[in-house]
């Protein structure tokens, strides 16, 4: 290995820039099942992973009750749904190559859905590999839930 990929392979594991890492949802209804899928394109260099995984959570958005300021409000955030699964466990990734993973889901129909007025409720999703240094993952995406 070269000094240029070596510094490559640094700055892929500050930054978590070793793989592109995509997610495909559906529409999400409370109580049905629903696919996730969820694809890796693995860059230069192969890439040892602890696992892939995928998360959702909810938060409900409440403005808080405070004496009359100029114009600010104060909001509190409560988590109201919190699940993760591992889509694959500990392996090596070979470079230039993507892999695929797809898991059913269903989120249960007493939780809340998707809700744009007071109080707010919104849901996450993030899908990513857990590797040594940065993780490479989708970052947190609105996901719509009715």
């Amino acid at each position: 290995m070269g000094f240029f990929d070596k510094l490559k392979s640094v700055s892929n594991f500050l930054t978590g820039n070793s793989a592109e890492v995509t997610m495909e949802i559906p529409t999400v209804t409370r109580g049905v099942p629903f696919t996730v899928i969820v694809k890796a394109k693995i860059k230069d260099a192969d890439l040892k992973i602890n696992k892939a995984y995928f998360k959702i959570n909810a938060f409900e958005k409440i403005e808080k009750m405070v004496p009359e300021t100029e114009g600010e409000k104060e909001f509190e955030e409560n988590e109201t749904f919190d699940f993760s699964i591992d889509l694959e466990g500990s392996t090596v990734l070979k470079a230039n190559e993507t892999y695929s993973w797809q898991k059913e889901i269903t989120i249960p129909e007493n939780t809340m859905p998707t809700v744009s007025t007071y109080p707010n409720h919104y849901w996450l999703c993030l899908a990513g590999l857990d590797v040594k240094g940065n993780d490479p993952d989708t970052g947190w995406k609105d996901l719509l839930v009715s």
